[in-house]
């Protein structure tokens, strides 16, 4: 190839440059791709939406099956009520301790008890 013209940079990858080197997979299962956790769309609309209504008529329609799935619901209402109660109570001990230091007293480390 004659000197005076030019290369693209893309056939000169940069050593440790993010954008070079390895390929990423384009298309299929990779991280970062698809809808966000807990998204709903596809059991409401869509090609599938008839067939969850029918598997939910079918789970309706057996009183164990029902049980269980509402016992499953409320277990995971009292875990995220409960890590709520702690997130606030930690919240709280946070907030007692930066209004104690705020005014100028000595700064102490908070308690575990001071959190409770």
């Amino acid at each position: 190839m004659p000197d005076d013209i030019p290369m693209h940079a893309s056939h000169h990858p940069i050593p440790g440059h993010p954008s070079r080197g390895a390929k990423r997979p384009r298309g299929g299962r990779r991280p970062g791709a698809g809808a966000p956790r807990g998204n709903l769309n596809a059991l409401k609309h869509g090609r599938r939406s008839r067939q969850f209504a029918e598997i939910g008529a079918i789970i309706a329609a057996d009183p164990r099956a029902s049980a269980t799935l509402l016992a499953l619901a409320g277990r995971r209402h009292a875990k995220r009520r409960r890590a709520e109660e702690v997130a606030a109570t930690l919240v709280a001990g946070l907030y007692a301790h930066a209004r104690d230091i705020a005014p100028g007293k000595p700064p102490a480390a908070p308690s575990p008890a001071s959190l409770d």
